[in-house]
């Protein structure tokens, strides 16, 4: 379930159909932020969901934390509810 709503994500982000063999979707145990910024260090782009309670279009801690602390850019998509 977590593959296909990645890649309904990803459809209406981009133009050109990517893929399946280019997106990574596997569970990683760890802290999100570092993990994340760990696992996008040679990647291209970092699309990460907001799922802010208070303000769903508004970045959580682990995208805060990935912001500051990777190289990768970093694309925010909220929540269809937002």
């Amino acid at each position: 379930m977590a593959r296909e709503r990645l890649e309904r994500a990803l459809a209406d982000l981009v133009r050109v159909p990517i893929p399946p063999e280019r997106i990574v979707a596997t569970p990683l145990h760890g802290s999100a932020g570092e993990v994340l910024v760990a696992r996008a260090r040679d990647a291209r782009l970092l699309v990460l969901g907001t799922s802010g309670i208070e303000c769903p279009t508004i970045p959580g801690p682990t995208g805060l934390y990935c912001l500051r602390h990777g190289a990768t850019p970093v694309v925010f998509v909220p929540t269809p509810d937002a």
